[in-house]
């Protein structure tokens, strides 16, 4: 078996496994129905989602050659996520979404920093018009954490 060949089956086998996770861990929740999810709706979906692409990587993966692991962006990308998870909070979410967004952004080669604010700001705008106003949902949208 080639080198490509066991890394694909490795990478199917560990997506395959989390899903049967996903799937059979929590057995006493509740699925319900997809009008009235219960608890264990999504979590199955998402390991039956899982099963699926398993399933799609062993059966497709033909890889002759493995790719070069690009390290910046998923660096910035893992960042972005938990440089949002500190400052939601503190800050709010107009904040915490602009500093998500412009550090993704630094992964990218022709980084801009203009750019990269106003697609900050319009995804904030965005939260606003569909949690605030279309949903009724009230987040923090500007906040202090001195006070």
């Amino acid at each position: 078996m080639s080198r490509d060949l066991l890394g694909g089956m490795l990478a199917a086998g560990l997506v395959g496994a989390i899903g049967l996770f996903l799937v059979f861990a929590q057995p006493n929740l509740k699925m319900g129905t997809a009008s009235a999810m219960g608890p264990g709706y999504f979590p199955r979906l998402v390991g039956y989602a899982l099963l699926l692409v398993a399933a799609l990587i062993a059966l497709f993966d033909r890889s002759t050659q493995p790719e070069q692991i690009a390290w910046r962006p998923a660096g910035t990308i893992l960042a972005a996520v938990l440089l949002f998870g500190l400052l939601v909070q503190p800050f709010g979410y107009i904040a915490a979404a602009i500093a998500c967004t412009v550090a993704a952004a630094l992964g990218d080669t022709g980084f801009k920093a203009l750019p990269s604010l106003g697609v900050g700001l319009g995804i904030a705008l965005f939260v606003w018009l569909v949690f605030d106003l279309g949903l009724g949902i009230r987040m923090p949208a500007v906040t202090a954490p001195w006070n």
